[in-house]
């Protein structure tokens, strides 16, 4: 907001030089070119200070400290006050750390206040509504996170696996083939097209298949040796957390 205002500010005080030039018209081509180069470059400014938050935070979860990085993201906030989306950021980013930590009742208001172009925001909470049993609300949350997450092989199959959840086989094979028209040739979604095809569900490996991104939204199917490997890594100071999404 404070960035708005002052770019706002430099466009009208370039619009007063120029009007000094003897005929109001003067001024609006030096307006019109100062307000948004003011705009970029304040916005720009508080978007560095929050990336350095998060490659902080980044650290912090990769050594298994939640609380330091939970701290780190609350007292960003204050960034709020200078650029639009700061606090819906953060959300997203601490709704997927408690998500991670199975609080789903802690993550749930976060993740919806974040942006609604953050597809793996929805897309967890589209999770959160399976385990609810809230199929038709979560087969709505991933036609919202389909609208901005369709370069990613990890969406399809998260809504492939929703749309199975709810019985509707034809949709998720639907869905799939759609993926792969998106994302020609993916080898995840070629794999599950033929899975669902031939009635092979049952073997069919998601983790394996679309990877660790697949555990951001399934904790809960880490298989128990990578758990275990993963808690041994936190002891050592490895990786335990997916780093933040900006």
């Amino acid at each position: 907001m404070i960035n708005l205002l002052l770019a706002l500010l430099a466009g009208t005080l370039a619009f007063g030089l120029g009007a000094l030039a003897g005929n109001p018209t003067y001024g609006i081509v030096p307006a019109v070119l100062v307000f948004p180069l003011a705009y970029f470059l304040l916005a720009r400014r508080i978007g560095r200070r929050l990336q350095a938050v998060m490659e902080e935070v980044g650290e912090d979860l990769q050594n298994g400290k939640a609380k330091p990085a939970r701290d780190k993201l609350q007292a960003a906030r204050s960034l709020s006050r200078w650029q639009f989306l700061i606090n819906q950021q953060i959300n997203a980013q601490l709704g997927a750390i408690e998500y991670f930590s199975r609080d789903y009742k802690a993550a749930r208001p976060l993740l919806q206040g974040a942006w609604a172009r953050n597809w793996q925001a929805v897309g967890m909470l589209a999770a959160l509504e399976l385990r609810s049993k809230n199929k038709d609300q979560a087969v709505t949350h991933m036609e919202k996170a389909a609208r901005y997450g369709r370069k990613d092989p990890v969406m399809w199959g998260l809504y492939a696996y929703t749309l199975l959840e709810t019985g509707d086989r034809d949709r998720a094979l639907s869905v799939t083939t759609e993926g792969l028209k998106v994302i020609d040739g993916n080898g995840a979604l070629k794999d599950l097209k033929s899975a669902i095809a031939n009635n092979r569900m049952k073997k069919f490996k998601w983790g394996k298949t679309f990877g660790q991104a697949w555990y951001s939204f399934w904790p809960e199917q880490i298989p128990k040796k990578q758990l275990m490997a993963a808690q041994q890594g936190q002891m050592r100071g490895r990786k335990s957390f997916p780093r933040p999404r900006r």
